[in-house]
């Protein structure tokens, strides 16, 4: 019995050492401060990728061609094939910005995490518990209910953030990285796509052509605006892919995953408040 107690006050005060020693030297900030700081870098170029491309969207959904030579007329408007697209890219750029408001949130609760009270109500509680546990105490109600709820919710404010962080990385590099790579990509494109098409809604002026020369130029333009509206449909559709599969990516890393990982970590706080001491929950 006597050798089975000193084993656990070993144990436990090796967990307590490399706690502390990963509190302190702030071991677990670095890489969750990157991931925070590089989502946080993605979301904003998105953002601003999308806010590009809702200028040029704009300048030709305010650009009309009439061509009436002979009195013949023909209007073409790109504005009622990029109306959509361009609703869906304003949406997009107000998920981007609620994303970085997410992670803005997430780097401040790493920084009071890391705050130096919360470190060393660690390191107390930790060091605590040991002495506890050696002096025979720990089984005591009132000593096992503080100390260990105050434990728990100071692991809580240490490491919540930074171990969410990992796991994001994680799922980023190996799941997310590639999609995000290649839609960034197409968006910007299309950016520029669409900014080289407005850049050629140029129609030459045919007043001193005669009747049947101007038809003919008519019949020339109808043809080449259809393929122009032709590729603001291609790169319509091609926007709207890409800005879902974004949505989708920071949707999930700034919403759907800290949820899960918020309604995890109640659950195993939880159930350390009932292992204990008394439920704390109706």
């Amino acid at each position: 019995m006597r050798h089975n107690k000193n084993y656990q006050i070993v144990i436990a005060l090796c967990v307590a050492l490399l706690l502390s020693a990963l509190a302190v030297f702030d071991t677990a900030d670095g890489p969750s401060e990157k991931y925070l700081e590089d989502s946080l870098q993605r979301a904003l170029i998105a953002f601003g990728t999308a806010r590009a491309l809702n200028g040029v969207i704009s300048v030709a959904q305010g650009t009309e061609i009439a061509l009436e030579p002979a009195g013949v007329g023909v209007n073409f408007s790109p504005g009622e094939i990029l109306d959509p697209i361009n609703d869906l890219i304003e949406r997009f750029s107000w998920v981007m910005l609620a994303a970085s408001s997410s992670l803005g949130v997430q780097k401040l609760m790493l920084s009071i995490g890391s705050w130096w009270p919360v470190t060393a109500l660690l390191v107390g509680c930790l060091f605590a518990a040991v002495w506890g546990l050696w002096r025979g105490v720990w089984q005591q109600p009132w000593y096992k209910r503080t100390v260990g709820r105050l434990l728990i919710l100071s692991l809580v404010l240490r490491f919540a953030v930074p171990l969410m962080s990992v796991g994001g990385e994680v799922i980023y590099q190996n799941f997310l990285a590639n999609k995000y790579t290649e839609a960034s990509a197409q968006l910007e494109a299309t950016r520029e796509e669409v900014d080289l098409l407005n850049q050629k809604i140029k129609p030459d002026s045919q007043q001193d052509r005669g009747i049947f020369s101007r038809l003919g130029q008519l019949a020339s333009e109808v043809s080449d605006w259809r393929s122009h509206l032709d590729q603001y449909q291609a790169a319509a559709e091609k926007a709207t892919r890409s800005a879902l599969d974004l949505i989708v990516i920071f949707v999930f890393q700034t919403a759907v995953m800290p949820m899960l990982f918020a309604w995890w970590m109640l659950a195993w706080v939880r159930s350390w408040f009932t292992r204990v001491g008394r439920e704390p929950f109706p």
